[in-house]
Parts: C-alpha cells; structure tokens; sequence
C-alpha cells in the first residue's frame, strides 16, 4: 500500500523541493557564518608569568586607615586562634584588623544586620571546640575561609548588568565550565581569571592562615626556615591551538536551526494525514481492505525515507570542511551526527502522527501541528540557562518531549565539539566532563521512547476518537479480549422467523413478494441509525428491514435527507449503525468489517481519487488493496479500462480527468478485483447524457453474479437498471419492488404533456381533453408545459382525442404534444409531498450568532467571495471590512499577551504605561501583516497548502532574518556593515520589524535602567558606547521609530497592490487570438448577425438585458486550449436560455467569463448596457449567479445567508425579511431556514444557491446546473421559482446535463460543442429541425425471446422505416422516421398491438430533446477537462 504517499511526492515537486530544501537553508546558513567567522590561530605554547601569594591586588590597598578591612575569626573564645589571626594580620600588607566573634553563627548575624560589616575582607572559622581558652590547636587542624559571595575586584567587563556571567558567583561545585572552547580558559588573565582565587584575596589570605598555623607548631629552627621560603603560583602553560568564535555559534544556535529546519516537514506529515482523513479517502481505502497498521507503516516509512534524505544532506554540510575554517562540526563522527537526526526525524514524524488524530481538518490541523511543534521546543529556552542546576532525572524527563531531546542531543554535539574531541561513538556513554552526568545515549534512548510513546497515543486516540467517519471503540478498548482476538462469525441456517406486526402488514402492501431463487447478497434488518445535531437527536434511519439478492440491481430512491448515503455509509462500515443488524454475504457488518471489505466494492457520492496518481494506478492500488492475486492484476485492469472506455487515458493523472471520466474512474474501482457487493452512491451524478447510458450499459453487463446497490435522483435511471427498486423517505422504506409493481400501485394513468406557444389557449384544451376523457386532471403548468393525467380506463378514447388534438393544434397554441404511461418520477413524489410539509415548523429559532467569524478562511476556494462580488459587494467593502474584522480578531490574542505580561510582571512592557505601547506595535503588525496574508492568498487554492506554505514564510521572514541580523552584528564577527544594510533590506517584512520592534524595545528599556542607576554606571556606558534612547520611539537605534513607520507604510502599499490585483488593472493588457474559420448554422450566424450589426447600447435598450459578442477564451496550458470559440447572443427579457452541452464544451468557462471569474481573452459582453470589461462592478450588482459547486459559508444559517445577499444586492432593509421568507417557502426550505448550512444535505445547499441567485430578482440571472443532486420534488420547485421569475420579465441563462428540465424551462436554447453554438432556437424548433417523428418506448410482459421477436417485426412492419435504437430485458426503443405518422395513427395501431403481445407498458412521445443533442455528440472531441 505504501507506494500510494510516495507517488504523491514524486508528484509533488516543488513542496518536496521545499522540504529538502529549508534543512538545507538552515544548514548553509550556519555554513555562511562558517565561512565569515575566521578563527584565531595561536601558533606558540600561551606562558604566563608568575604571581606572588604573599601580596593582595591593589584594589584591597585603597581603603583609608581610619576605615580599615576587618578579619574576623572564629571562636573568639581561644587565646590560641586569636593570637594566630592576630598573626595573619600582620602578615597581610594591607590595613586590617582583626575581629572575633564566638560562634559562626554570631558572625552571619553580624553580617547580615549590622551595615559595617562590609568591610569584612573575610572570616577564618576554625572547626575545632576549646574546652578553655588557653587550650592548644591540635596537629590536624580543620579550618574554612568564608569569603563575599560575589567578586568584589572583578575586572571592569564582568561588572555590568549586561554580562551573561550574571550570577557571578564562585562556582565551587564545577570542575569545568558548561560550554568547552579550545584555548586555556580565561587566557587574558595570568591570575586565572574568574573565579577570581588570586584577585579577590583567597589565595593570600589562606597562605598567611597555613604560615601562621605552622609558626604555631614549629620550633624555632623550623621558623627561620619558614622565613626564607616564597611560594608563588603560576598558571599552567597550554600548547599551541586555534580559537573559533564560531563554537559560540554552534553551541547557542545549532538547536534552534535544527527545529525550524524540521518545522515545514511537520506542517506537512500532519496536513497530508488529516487532509487524506477529511477527504475521507481513508475511510475509503479501509472499505476497499486496507489494514491500519499498514496505512500508517506506508505513511511512516514514506516520511521517513523523506527525511533520510535531508538528514543526509544535512549531515554532508555539517560535516565535510566547506572553508579554510573547517566544517560546521569539525571533529565529530559523521555518522554518529547522521544517526542522531534519523532519531530526531523518527520521534518527530510520530510526534506528528500523534497530533493528526486529533484533528478532522487539515487547515485547522496544519496550523495547531505547526503551534504545537514550536510550542513543545519552548521549554528548552527555559532548560538551557539551568542546564547546570538541572538533576540527572529532571534532564530525562525534560528529554520526553521530542524536540527538547533534540536540542539537549544538539547542545551535547556542541559541548563536545568544544572540547576539542567532537562527539565519537566510544563517547557515547559518556557525559562531556566529570561534571556532567547526561550522555548522548541516553538522548538517542528518550528519542526512540518518545516515539513508541507517541505512536501509543496515536493509536489510542484513532480508535477511540476516529473522527466523523468510522466506528469509535469503548475507552477501554485495549482491556477487552475481542479487540486483541476477535473471531468472524456468520449466520448459521435460517435466522428467526420476525413475528408480525401489524404496521408491518399494512406496509407490506407496497413491498412486492421477494424472490424465492435467489441468494442474498445484503440482508438489512431492523438497521436504524441516529445522529446527534447539537443538542436535538436526529434519526437519520428508522428500523430499516430490506433484501437485495445476487444478479440484481437494487436502487435505493429518496428524497435529499431520506436517508439513502447513511444507510451506504452504515454498510460500508463508515458509521457505526445504532441498532439492528446488516448481513453482507453472510458476515455481520459492525462484527466482520474487516471480511466484509475483501469483496466489496464502493463508489462514494463524491469522487475520492487521488489528485497525483494516474487512472491505472488507481486501479491497480485498489485491485491490491481488496486482495487481488498480483499475477492477475494487469488483466484485470485492462479489462476494466476496456469496460469503461478509459483505455486512452491510462496514463492520465486524475486531476486532468473531466467529471464524467471521475465518476467512470470510481465505478471501475468499485468494480474491480472482483467484488461481490457494489454499492454506489449517485454514479452518474454529474455525466452527459452519453456517459450516463454508457454507465448503465456497462452496469447492465456487469450485474451477474455480483449484487449491485445504488442510489440515484434520476427517474428514468431507476427505472431503467433497477431489477427491484426500494423507496426511503425520512429514514423509512415506504415501498419496495420491480419499476412495474410499483407504477401499478401508484401509477395514475397516461400523462398527456404539451408544450405551449405564447398564445396558449388553457381553457378550451381542458375542455377538448374533458370532453373525450371526463375524469382527466391537469397536473402540472409549469414553464411552457402544460400536462394532464389520463387515467387508465380510458385508453379506448385516445384516438380519437389525439386526432382532434393534431387537427386544431394551431388554433389551441401548442406547439407540441406527447403521452407516455406513468414515470418512476410520479411515484417518487407521491411517496414524498407529505412528509415535506409535516416537517415545517419543527425546528425552532436556533440561530447562531457566531456566524461571521469565518469570513477569509475559504471564502476564495469556494467562490463565495465571487458570489458576494458578483451581488455587488464593492471590492473595496470586501476588503475593508474583513481587514476591520480580522485586525479585531487580531488584537484579541494580542491583548491576552499584555494580560500575560502583566501578570507576570514583565517590567519592560508593563512599567509606565508601556503596554499601550506594546498594543501599538501589534496593532501596526496587524495592520501590515493582515494585507500581506491577504495578498500571499492569492497563490493558493487550498486552504490547508496556504496555511502551513504561509506559516513558513512568516518563520522565514521573521526569524530567520532577524536571527542573521543578531548574529552578524555580533562585532567580533566583523560583519556589523553587512547587518546594517540587511537591517535596511528587511524593513519590508512585518514579521522581522516585529521582532526588532520587541527586541529593540525591551533592550532599550534595559539599558536605561541601567546606564542611569548610578554614577559609574553613566561612565561605564560611555565607556562601552552603550546608546540607548529615552524617547523609545526614536529613529535612531535601539529606538524602534524606523520599524514602526515601515510598518504603516505596508499596510497601505500592500492594500494598494491588492486593490491593484482585484480591480483587474493588471488583467487589462490582453490578448488576442487568431481567428479560426467555423461552419455555421444557419439560426447561430443569424444571432451573430444582429449582435454585431447593432450596437449593445440599442440591443440593451430594446429589452435585450445581455449581450455577448463574439466572445472567447483561450487557455496557456500546454497546447492552447480554445475553450470557448467567439459565441455571440443575445437574450431577451423574459426569456430562459439553456446552454447545453457536454462536459468541456465550455459551458461553465463562458458563465466565468460572464460573471467576472475567469478573464476574458477576447470579445466582450453587456449586461443592461454595461461592458464587462469596462464596467465589471456594475456588471456584478446586475446579475445573480449560481455557480456550479455551492460556495456558500458553512457557518450561517441558511436565513443568514439570503438575508445577507438581499443586503447586498441593496434591497431595502424593511422588505428583507418577507422578500426571504418567500425564497424560503418557494424553495421549500423554511425547515430548514435557521440551521447552519454545513448540516444541509447536497440537494439542500444547491436548493440555497439557486435562491441567492434569485433573490432580489437582478435583471440577469446565470444558474449553472442548479438541479444537479436535487431530487424531483425539489427540481419542480426550483422550476417554478425560475419560472416565476422569467415571467416577471427577468432574463435567465442557465445549463443542465438534465433534458427535461430544458424541455420545461427553455425558451430558447443553444448546444455548444467545442466551445462554438451548434445549434440555436426554441425547443420545439430544434425538434422540429433535427429530430423528426417519435419515440417508442414498449416493455414486452413475459421474459420469451418470441414475443419479443414477433412484436419487433410487427413494428417494422406497421411503422416502415423505424430504427431500433436499443433494447434490453424485453424493453425496446424505436425510432419511428416516417414523418407522415400522425399521433393518432400511433396510438391506435399500439393500443391494438398491446393484448396482442403483452405489452407490459409502452410509451409514445415525439422526438425528444435528449435526441437532438444526442445528434451533436459525433462532434465533441473530449479535451482535458479545462472548459468545463
């Protein structure tokens, strides 16, 4: 399985490039500084001189005599000690005097409260108990010198506030210091530097002590000896060596660079994860069979092969000598390096995997990944400093977050490095010097813990919370024996007989016997699943009991919401069911999931392909996943390209594919490797007409021996495949049979529609029609149909009626006529109307309030922006007011960091007011950085990409930038010009004048603090050339005036160029292309005629609101791509034009083109007079757009919505709330009206999009597809609610994959292929023009071949010159040529024909609109799907 991740990346060029890249940046910058930093070779052995002990500095000479240093000496009780600390008084040069005190603790009051004590040079505390006074000193004496606990002569450099050595203490506990560097240490002192043993007096104090000491026990022999000897010290001398400054470097930086060379990697594990998990392709790949563990292998194994490969590089930098200098890491062992970030790279890719199961949305878990990430390398900013005072066990536990061992491991290598030795494996057990305990392995050790412990809490957390889809465990989970052993079980024998009920019997009047021959493929009973919405329950599926067998195809109809994707998702192990039981070939599915998934097959609602892998890929991944023996698998996968008609585009990735060839694609992988079981959700969702029946031929041929469940909205569909059809409505079967069973129970008759011209007269046909079949209703008139219900009983009478009705057709106004039997389609709205009106009222007001914070998160990606723009939102509004709301949203974590800094009293931002300042830095970052973001959006589609690309960005422009300007002016680095001017380059960024803005601020305010506390301290500073500002918002350094200036000026340069792009200035320059000669219909190039012979502004004047003229688009992909060909029309008030066609003959382009979405190449166009090239925003407040895809705010209510578009297309406010209660009720939605739009179902949202097109009636209207996903009762809504609106005089322009929806709503239509009209003019115009005669329609009773036989020779013989268009299962379609058949004749000589050869059904109607447009196929020459 584990090849699928890899050929994303392979596929994904650049973000890989990206990742290998940045570790690689980190390390050439490190590599740079390597390069710059030139170490100091010294080529002789360092001697010092020698200094006496005797002596004291001369700092200890400058007290006045009459205040003299004090010795004080304890126990005062002894003669003996008093006389030896009278003799060390003597014995120091200096003047002093000796002082006792009784105990020890006598002497630390004195000294802590009395405020002479600091002349105290230091105390001689003997440990020894004198019975008396006189009693002697013992041979063996014990004594401690207690000297000030901070330096009193340091040198002049470690006095200031500003030195890291802050504690100054004496450090007695270390042998070493933390931080190695070649060279002796403190090499500039001869006396040894800090601690300062020989500058503070130690030394000379303890020598007088040990001299008095022998005096006391000498004889006088010995004393005169004592007498002539001088002891003096001498540092020790150290051998040549070369000093690198660069150590410093490494050993502060190299954990920092280390973590944010990984951060983009991380970003990236956790996106890909959650992004596969929210498109729910890993649910999709568990249905098709694949194991957990192995999903996550492949995922870890990808990672980690990945991150290999920069650990390699960057092994390679830091360790091959890139100067004169050296490498980066000059001593250590390559490969100990290599395996200690291959460590890191382990821990972090499972720290990653931890984080990803807490999440179901990439954006949102890109960025917490990303926080998180940054967040759990904190603490080592806190550890490092105490690293000393740390104990062994503190050090071990800080290692269990992964990213602080890696900076421990890293402050290890630079330890090492600084000791000369450079980390080697045979030190790897060892710590860097006796001071220390902790050792690199036990680094590697926490490391390798981490990730076993984070890999723990991933596979808890997935099971126990696996998200939206996919079946949570108990919290106990691993305690259960099941979980660990669990045993398949089957359905021994018969299950128990139910016993009845009576609503059973009543129901079962509409559930048609069950086949008694055939096997079961999915056995449902008494399933029923209930969701929890907010706080109300909601029962999806109610005690759902139904059969469907082998060799069948089942359809599953329902209304949007019915239930019909739940109970799929329920059988595909998606949810979990609430009760009852589902048996799919015998296994149980909440048991067996794992049995169940080898032989099923699935094609989900929406296509869950794989953006970089090619069709053949897909096909063989999935034909493994399900177990597909590898020595068949090339067969099969031609076979399946075969059945699909996919062979040319093998090797096509899946994002060239068209829509059409998605849907195909996913059938094949439902079908593949042999699945028993196929269920699919809407297949053909989305096809032309012509993919549509290729799919039901290909399902026809496939349904032997497999048991095929599939759910549709189109009638004729389920009429067509379906062996047995099952009907849901609120989560319950209403009925279920053969297409024939069912029209019997609810089938009314014969429908009679007519297509009416203008001057229609309405009450007479009722009359005719009455006259002839006294109990016919009318049904429907919608559009320009008009169509009746002809009961069965009196087929007899229809000759005659036709007959008269073609006679007096001109007089009556119609302009057509059909009759067909009962469609599935009535059934289907019988079951329904009565649900849809008892829901009504039910769901109160649960309105949320939180509705506008989402604004810019997706808004682009799914043209909601275009939408709002579209209904006359100024770009200029648009923009402001997300800046205003984002800049509040802004400060809102900026004011909890003033909280933060004031609670934990950060003097330098909360004294005198300061926070106030702070707040204004923030602000002026929000200020430019909210802009900026805006403007970087443009380059990005996906939310979750723009996130974590974004996230770099900002760490790059701020951290590191500013990190390269701290370091370079470091003087001794000598690179403080080229700071300077990187100082002047990076104004331009927000984040790095944040960062100087913070720094230079609390840096400033340090320094004022100190440099004005005392006296010498205003010299130290001239001294030291320390400037500092008082007013902080100063030009100069370290004032942050220039930053904050840089600031304002971005925001506004980057709005500018916003503005810039979004009003198209830029656009403006275009192109033009070479004309291609076309052949013309005759009707096409008369509209081309008028268009271009009168001026837009007479045509727009003349009741024409839009006008296109000759307008064109050419796609720079690789070969150009005309996409539309210089199309002109005009269209009228009141007038519905349909633009037909396949998928990519460029119909959606041309509603781009038109509403302002995609920029027009050449040509132009004019809404109510105004171009759209010129005049684009007049344009967008004079149309109302329905874009193909919803692009609708998840988080309003659907009330909220309308209500908000009304706004904007400037209805006034009073008239709002009716103006969108009637949208509501029109569109049947006001069940609906007050919850969020993320909980509608598809057919709902489309319902919601059609309704902002429409409301506030805009004079020009585009709907592009608006029916798809709807179920009829909703279609025939909408069809009303557009045929309201035409007749208010409105024009509406719109296209559809659906025929009989043209059929009902066109005026006028045009069928585009290739970018070109091929034909244009009114419905019946077309038919009459390019279809002639009719359509038969006969479904034969009994499954003999020879009725069937003898009734198609009777329709050759009867109707000379008929066509079999096709058949199966004794349904057969003729084409009937001959065009001198009247109506009648057809009828008459049918209705005779039906005894005859038990005609179960049979239907007649003119040439339907389907028909011509099936004609202009031959011409479509598929492209990639750009025109769509």
């Amino acid at each position: 399985a584990w090849h699928l991740p890899a050929l994303t990346l392979k596929r994904q060029i650049l973000v890989t490039l990206i990742e290998i890249c940045l570790p690689l940046l980190f390390a050439a910058i490190l590599i740079a500084l390597r390069h710059r930093v030139h170490s100091i070779s010294h080529p002789n052995a360092t001697i010092y001189p020698t200094e006496s002990v005797n002596d004291l500095p001369s700092f200890f000479y400058s007290r006045h005599p009459s205040n003299p240093w004090e010795l004080a000496y304890v126990p005062s009780n002894s003669s003996t000690i008093r006389s030896i600390a009278e003799a060390v008084e003597r014995a120091l040069p200096i003047s002093i005097r000796a002082q006792g005190f009784a105990s020890e603790r006598d002497f630390e009051e004195y000294i802590k409260l009395d405020n002479r004590s600091g002349s105290v040079l230091a105390a001689i505390v003997f440990k020894h108990h004198f019975q008396q006074s006189t009693s002697p000193l013992p041979l063996q004496v014990d004594y401690e010198l207690r000297f000030k606990y901070s330096p009193r002569n340091a040198p002049r450099s470690e006095q200031t506030g500003l030195n890291p050595n802050l504690d100054r203490d004496w450090h007695t506990s270390y042998l070493f210091p933390l931080f190695q560097l070649p060279g002796p240490r403190e090499a500039k002192f001869a006396d040894g530097g800090t601690p300062g043993y020989i500058r503070e007096g130690f030394l000379a104090v303890q020598h007088a002590v040990d001299r008095a000491i022998m005096q006391y026990h000498a004889n006088a022999s010995s004393t005169s000896l004592l007498e002539n000897i001088t002891v003096v010290v001498q540092r020790f001398p150290y051998p040549a060596y070369v000093n690198d400054l660069f150590l410093l470097a490494i050993q502060n930086q190299l954990p920092l660079l280390l973590m944010l060379s990984f951060t983009y990697t991380s970003l990236n594990i956790v996106r890909a994860v959650v992004h596969e998990k929210e498109k729910k392709l890993k649910e999709y790949m568990h249905m098709m069979g694949l194991s957990n563990w192995l999903h996550w292998s492949a995922w870890f194994l990808m990672f980690f092969l990945f991150l290999l490969v920069s650990v390699f590089f960057v092994t390679v930098l830091f360790c091959v000598k890139v100067s004169e200098q050296g490498a980066v890491l000059t001593n250590s062992d390559p490969t100990l390096v290599f395996t200690f970030l291959a460590i890191f790279s382990i821990s972090s890719i499972s720290f990653n995997f931890m984080v990803s199961t807490f999440f179901s949305r990439a954006n949102v878990a890109a960025a917490a990944g990303g926080f998180l990430y940054f967040f759990s390398y904190i603490p080592y900013f806190f550890i490092s400093p105490r690293y000393d005072l740390m104990s062994h066990s503190q050090k071990l536990a800080s290692c269990l977050i992964s990213n602080v061992a890696m900076a421990m491991g890293a402050q290890l290598i630079g330890m090492f490095e600084g000791k000369g030795t450079g980390i080697q494996w045979r030190d790897l057990m060892k710590p860097v010097s006796v001071d220390d305990n902790f050792t690199l392995a036990q680094v590697l050790g926490m490391l390798l813990l981490d990730s076993v412990l984070y890999g723990l809490v991933a596979w808890y957390v997935e099971a126990v919370f696996p998200g939206q889809y996919g079946v949570p465990q108990p919290w106990y989970f691993f305690l259960t024996p099941s979980y660990w052993c669990g045993r398949p079980r089957t359905v021994v024998g018969k299950e128990k007989e139910e016993e009845e009920d009576p609503e059973k019997a009543l129901k079962s009047q509409y559930i048609e016997e069950e086949p008694a021959d055939l096997v079961s493929g999915i056995k449902i009973k008494h399933l029923s699943k209930v969701f929890k919405v907010g706080n109300k329950m909601k029962e999806a599926v109610k005690d759902l009991t139904v059969n469907m067998y082998e060799g069948q195809i089942t359809v599953l109809l329902g209304h949007n919401g019915a239930g019909k994707t739940t109970t799929l998702s329920m059988l595909t192990g998606l949810h979990s069911p609430t009760g009852g039981q589902a048996y799919i070939n015998g296994y149980e599915i909440s048991q067996d999931m794992i049995l169940i998934r080898r032989s099923l097959g699935l094609c989900p609602q929406h296509d869950v392909l794989f953006d970089n892998m090619t069709v053949e890929e897909h096909l063989h991944f999935y034909a493994g996943l399900k177990g597909y023996p590898p020595s068949k698998c090339p067969e099969e996968i031609n076979h399946v390209l075969r059945i699909l008609n996919l062979e040319d585009k093998r090797h096509s990735l899946t994002k060239a594919l068209s829509g059409g060839m998605k849907r195909k694609l996913s059938i094949g992988i439902a079908l593949i490797g042999d699945s028993k079981v196929v269920m699919l959700d809407e297949p053909t969702s989305g096809m032309d007409p012509a993919s549509r029946r290729a799919t039901w031929d290909l399902l026809q041929q496939q349904r032997s021996n497999r048991t095929i469940l599939l759910t549709t909205h189109f009638m004729d569909e389920a009429d067509l495949l379906g062996d047995r059809i099952a009907i849901m409505a609120k989560g319950e079967l209403q009925c279920c049979g053969s297409s024939l069973f069912l029209k019997r129970k609810y089938g009314a008759g014969y429908h009679m529609v007519m297509v009416k011209e203008p001057y229609c007269n309405l009450g007479e046909i009722s009359r005719l029609i009455c006259q002839y079949v006294p109990n016919a209703t009318m049904e429907s008139n919608a559009g320009a149909e008009l169509s009746f219900i002809l009961p069965k009983e009196s087929t007899h009478r229809f000759e005659g009626l036709f007959t008269e009705l073609e006679q007096r057709r001109e007089e009556l106004g119609i302009a057509s006529y059909g009759a067909s039997v009962t469609t599935m389609e009535e059934v289907f709205l019988r079951g329904q109307t009565g649900f849809a009106i008892a829901i009504n009222l039910l769901y109160g007001m649960a309105s949320l309030a939180s509705t506008f914070a989402l604004l810019l998160v997706s808004e682009r990606a799914i043209k909601a922006k275009h939408v709002q723009f579209v209904s006359g939102v100024y770009v200029v509004n648009f923009w402001l007011s997300a800046l205003l709301w984002d800049i509040i949203n802004f400060l809102i974590p900026c004011a909890l960091m003033l909280v933060i800094f004031q609670a934990f009293d950060v003097q330098a931002f909360t004294q005198d007011s300061h926070l106030v300042d702070v707040m204004l830095i923030f602000l002026l970052y929000g200020w430019a950085i909210i802009p900026l973001m805006y403007l970087l959006s443009f380059f990005f589609s996906v939310a979750a990409t723009a996130y974590t690309r974004l996230t770099i960005f900002n760490i790059l422009s701020g951290t590191a930038t500013f990190l390269a300007v701290t370091i370079m002016s470091i003087p001794e680095l000598g690179l403080v010009d080229l700071s300077k001017t990187l100082d002047k380059v990076f104004l331009v960024l927000p984040n790095y004048c944040l960062g100087q803005c913070i720094s230079d601020f609390y840096q400033n305010y340090e320094f004022i603090q100190f440099c004005t506390s005392s006296v010498e301290a205003v010299f130290i500073c001239r001294a030291f050339n320390i400037s500092y500002q008082m007013n902080y918002f100063s030009w100069e350094t370290p004032g942050i005036g220039r930053y904050l200036t840089s600031l304002t000026i971005q925001g506004f340069s980057f709005l500018f160029l916003l503005f810039l792009i979004e009003t198209n200035l830029l656009w403006r320059l275009r192109t033009l292309v070479c004309v291609f000669f076309l052949p013309c219909d005759r009707d096409v190039a008369d509209e081309r005629k008028k268009v271009l012979e009168s001026p837009p502004e007479l045509l727009s004047s003349l009741s024409s609101p839009l006008v296109i003229k000759e307008l064109t688009k050419v796609y720079d992909s690789r070969e150009s791509l005309l996409a539309v060909d210089r199309i002109s029309l005009a269209v009228s008030k009141g007038e519905c034009f349909g633009l037909l066609g396949f998928n990519g003959a460029g119909k959606t382009t041309t509603f781009k083109m038109l509403t302002g979405d995609e920029s027009i190449t050449s040509g132009d166009a004019f809404v109510d007079g105004h171009s759209i090239l010129a005049n684009i925003k007049k344009v967008q407040q004079r149309i109302g757009y329905c874009p193909q895809f919803d692009a609708l705010l998840e988080h309003m209510t659907g009330r909220e919505t309308l209500s908000m578009y009304a706004r904007l297309r400037g209805i006034p406010e009073r008239y709002i709330g009716s103006c969108v209660e009637n949208m509501l009720r029109g569109l049947l939605l006001e069940p609906h009206a007050d919850k969020l739009v993320r909980t509608y179902s598809g057919g709902n949202k489309r319902k919601l999009s059609a309704g902002i097109a429409l409301i506030g009636g805009p004079p020009v209207i585009f709907l592009d597809e608006p029916s798809t996903g709807m179920d009829p009762v909703a279609r025939r809504l909408l069809w009303d609610a557009v045929t309201r609106t035409r007749e208010c005089g409105k024009s509406i322009i719109f296209t559809s994959h659906s025929m009989e929806e043209c059929e009902a709503l066109c005026t006028r239509l045009a069928i585009m292929v290739n970018g070109q009209f091929k034909c244009l003019g009114s419905p019946q115009h077309l038919k009459s023009k390019f279809g002639s005669g009719y359509t038969l329609l006969a479904k034969t009773r009994s499954e003999e071949e020879g009725e069937l036989l003898a009734f198609k020779a009777f329709v050759e013989k009867t109707f000379s010159g008929s066509v079999l268009k096709h058949e199966h299962q004794g349904m057969v379609h003729y084409h009937l040529t001959n065009k001198n058949l009247s109506w009648a004749q057809v009828f008459g000589a049918l209705e005779k024909a039906k005894e005859k050869y038990h005609l179960e059904d049979y239907s007649v109607s003119q040439i339907s609109l389907e028909q011509v447009f099936m004609s202009f196929t031959r011409f479509q020459h598929y492209t990639e799907d750009r025109g769509k």
